[in-house]
């Protein structure tokens, strides 16, 4: 409503002169700017000078200071400029009465204390009412800017992560690719190596093969002399007796024993003439605490299976036996040994022996574990147990 008199005010007045208008606006304006305490004072000086002010002077600083230009300018066209002195008392008064108005229309307006109080409780709660969004807004944007700044963070690290490991890599790569062309090298010589030690070998293998067939050849060779060696042993020990227990007596030789042995046969019914008697004497024994072994040799086979059949009736004053070879007694040992065997015994310079079924063998020094082996499957299939 204040805003409003004013211009009720220039359209009721719209016949009187530019000064009064220019005065009144000078005034309006003058209260505008929250100068409203000088205004009287500014009118008083204004009726002191306009004497010396002319029209024109104080239309030029109405014109300049007016709060409304447009109504101003509308009321300087209708009016009429007046020249002469007499009409001042009638200005002064329409200035007056602008002044009041004015003045109504300032007492309705804000005063400066109470904008600035207006304008800060606006903006502390539109600041208020705002918070929580620029919260949200400053959060996501600082999300969003972490965000960012992380991903160009972890760019940036990856770069310098792929360089670095380009970079080792690439060094490793060298080095690997050094250690390598060494290795390589190496490896050639190596190959040669090998390729000559295999040819060395391959060579050492025909030459070893060519000396184990040769020494097959030689074992089979030796072993076979071996038993014939030792069936010429038995051959020649076919005729003699081996004499244990015999007691010995001082000033002895083969003479003597050659003597008492003819003696102790006709005691037992058995002729033995000297002639008979090819060589008879003690051998060496590493027992000497019985007495050393007799030797008998006879001439012929059938004096001695004479003398052999009174081996019992002898009993009494030594112990006869078939002269055997040691390979031929170690063979017998063996034997007798052997659950699958139930008798072992010498002929005719060959071992033989008897089965737990009852079939009958002859043994050579030459033979291996599968003649054994076979008789004992042959015992188990018979169903007897050893």
């Amino acid at each position: 409503m204040a805003s409003e008199a004013p211009r009720i005010n220039h359209d009721n007045q719209g016949n009187q002169d530019g000064n009064q208008d220019g005065q009144g606006d000078q005034t309006l304006v003058s209260s505008q700017d929250n100068q409203g305490d000088n205004g009287e004072a500014d009118w008083s000086d204004c009726d002191q000078d306009r004497t010396k002010k002319k029209k024109d002077g104080g239309r030029k600083k109405l014109k300049q200071l007016s709060l409304y230009p447009s109504n101003v300018s509308v009321s300087r066209k209708r009016k009429k400029r007046l020249s002469s002195n007499g009409q001042s008392d009638s200005e002064l008064s329409e200035i007056n009465e602008e002044l009041k108005h004015i003045n109504m229309r300032l007492n309705g307006l804000v005063t400066k204390d109470e904008l600035k109080a207006l304008v800060d409780s606006s903006v502390q709660l539109i600041v208020n009412q705002l918070k929580p969004e620029i919260r949200k807004e400053i959060k996501a944007e600082m999300k969003k800017e972490m965000r960012e700044s992380k991903e160009i963070i972890r760019k940036e690290l990856q770069k310098d992560v792929q360089k670095e490991v380009k970079k080792e890599v690439k060094s490793v790569e060298q080095l690997v690719n050094e250690k390598l062309g060494k290795f390589s090298d190496r490896c050639d010589g190596i190959d040669l190596d090998i390729e000559n030690m295999k040819e060395n070998i391959a060579k050492q293998a025909r030459q070893l093969n060519d000396m184990h067939e040769t020494l097959k050849g030689a074992m089979n060779t030796a072993f076979d002399a071996l038993k014939l060696a030792n069936h010429n042993q038995q051959y020649s020990q076919k005729n003699n007796i081996k004499i244990l227990n015999w007691r010995e007596k001082n000033g002895e030789n083969s003479e003597t024993l050659r003597v008492d042995f003819i003696s102790e046969m006709l005691k037992v019914g058995v002729t033995v003439s000297d002639s008979d008697i090819l060589a008879i004497h003690r051998v060496p024994t590493k027992n000497t605490r019985s007495p050393r072994p007799v030797i008998l040799k006879l001439i012929r086979s059938d004096v001695r299976l004479n003398v052999i059949r009174k081996r019992k009736e002898v009993a009494g004053t030594f112990k006869m036996m078939d002269h055997v070879t040691e390979r031929n007694l170690d063979l017998m040992n063996r034997l007798r040994d052997n659950d699958n065997l139930h008798s072992v015994w010498y002929y005719n310079c060959n071992i033989h022996a008897i089965d737990m079924v009852g079939d009958r063998h002859r043994f050579d020094i030459g033979d291996n574990s599968e003649k054994l082996r076979r008789i004992g499957a042959a015992v188990r299939r018979a169903g007897i147990t050893t």
